[in-house]
């Protein structure tokens, strides 16, 4: 039952930064590995594909990602590569955007 209600309001957030913002407050009252496992897959589902358009407008992603690094948490057994690389852009843009 949770999952189906998880896929629907997944869908209905597509694209939108505050259910990605949502997400991760969310995913902090959850141990660890379940943030660096669901929480990803929900904000990849989240972000459909277009980190450009939520770049900007992201408040808690970037200090999240950094908690996982410094935790140990972002590791090749926990999220693949091509997951990683695309936040590691979206962070860019964002600095960049930032005049960085």
């Amino acid at each position: 039952m949770f999952g189906d209600l998880a896929d629907c309001s997944l869908r209905l957030a597509a694209r939108r930064p505050k259910a990605i913002d949502a997400v991760i407050k969310f995913a902090r009252s959850a141990p660890p590995r379940r943030h660096a496992t669901t929480a990803l897959t929900w904000i990849e589902t989240i972000a459909d594909g277009r980190h450009d358009l939520q770049a900007n407008h992201l408040w808690l992603l970037e200090l999240w990602l950094i908690e996982f690094r410094s935790d140990g948490l972002i590791i090749t057994d926990t999220i693949n590569l091509d997951t990683r690389a695309r936040y590691v852009k979206m962070r860019a843009y964002r600095a960049a955007q930032r005049g960085q």
